[in-house]
């Protein structure tokens, strides 16, 4: 596992509170599954699709929330 999804998977430990999700873990998730998506090799045009999508979440992410260090 890389650092990255270990450090997401730490952080969403951290805010998951019984079977409720705060919306932070649920963006942590979608990063986390994109990511895998692009280690996946996908066609261009899904990899750009991703790296859009990937933008887009870093834009709505709390100061540093979603980052790992990296």
């Amino acid at each position: 596992m890389s650092k990255t999804r270990a450090a997401l998977r730490a952080a969403l430990s951290l805010v998951i509170y019984g079977e409720k999700m705060s919306a932070l873990a649920k963006l942590i998730v979608q990063k986390e599954q994109l990511l895998a998506r692009l280690e996946a090799d996908p066609a261009p045009n899904e990899r750009a699709e991703i790296q859009a999508l990937l933008t887009a979440l870093k834009l709505l992410e709390p100061q540093g929330a979603l980052t790992s260090g990296e």
